[in-house]
């Protein structure tokens, strides 16, 4: 049997003048946008809601790519969201080993080097299940502490 559950989405700074294409196909895929809000990180936010990479080198050029930059942060909802979010972002960072269709395939760019580290602009943040928990709580007190 199918759950409702939550996943959470970042649109990235390369991906804010498609945001308006980029939540059409998350609405036509019968997913429900529950709430999303243009907004600027600062490091703990980008800690708060990156938990799969703290530690690693990509987590610098994730600090180098986002912070102070706007974004916009969301939340989706239907049946087994994260799973179909994930299907319709594309599986691969890398949005030219994307399928054709997908949000990163259609939206993405070039990607920069940030101190040797290959940091792909493929324009979406799709949280993990582990992420999705921490970062949709991160979500609400952001946006009511605003």
């Amino acid at each position: 049997m199918k759950k409702v559950e939550q996943a959470f989405f970042i649109i990235k700074p390369e991906g804010t003048p498609f945001r308006t294409k980029i939540k059409e196909y998350i609405t036509n895929s019968g997913l429900i946008l529950v709430r999303s809000d243009p907004m600027i990180l600062n490091e703990q936010d980008i800690v708060s809601i990156y938990l799969d990479d703290i530690g690693s080198r990509l987590m610098a050029a994730t600090y180098s790519h986002l912070l102070g930059r706007e974004i916009e942060a969301g939340i989706i909802e239907g049946e087994d969201a994260i799973e179909r979010f994930w299907n319709i972002c594309g599986d691969k960072p890398d949005n030219l080993m994307c399928k054709e269709g997908t949000i990163r395939r259609d939206f993405g760019m070039e990607p920069l080097e940030y101190d040797g580290v290959t940091y792909f602009q493929n324009c979406i943040h799709k949280a993990s299940k582990k992420e999705a928990r921490a970062a949709i709580k991160w979500f609400y007190r952001k946006i009511n502490s605003n």
